[in-house]
């Protein structure tokens, strides 16, 4: 649903496009966004359309981008939880911590959870 959302928000600012005549004469043809003049001028008609297709791109990704940084931003806390549960679990360590004695499963995901944290820290770095 979310992301659905994001693409018409990408699409209706795309739709604001217009190629029109250019009124001082640099160029044949200038664009036009949500009635504003972008200043961009065109030799050819297809120049002015290969430069709007271009602007959409760029804003269609930029959507994709924030969509990919709020779902890191969800894996990341997810992995933060999952370390302190594990913590948790491991100071409760003087007798049988789990009924079926799943102990060791669960300090293999905390190692997991904590590995990706720094791996992803350093991807971050790069």
């Amino acid at each position: 649903m979310k992301n659905l959302k994001l693409k018409e928000q990408a699409e209706d600012k795309c739709k604001g496009w217009q190629i029109v005549r250019c009124p001082n004469g640099v160029g044949l043809w200038e664009l036009t966004h949500n009635g504003d003049w972008t200043g961009e001028t065109f030799d050819s008609r297809e120049e002015a359309e290969q430069a709007i297709r271009h602007y959409e791109n760029k804003e269609l990704m930029s959507g994709r981008k924030r969509k990919n940084s709020e779902l890191l931003k969800k894996i990341e806390e997810w992995l933060i939880n999952e370390v302190y549960d594990g913590v948790e679990v491991k100071v409760q360590k003087d007798g049988e911590v789990t009924s079926n004695n799943t102990d060791d499963i669960i300090y293999g995901r905390v190692e997991c959870a904590k590995n990706l944290l720094k791996q992803m820290a350093k991807w971050k770095d790069e």
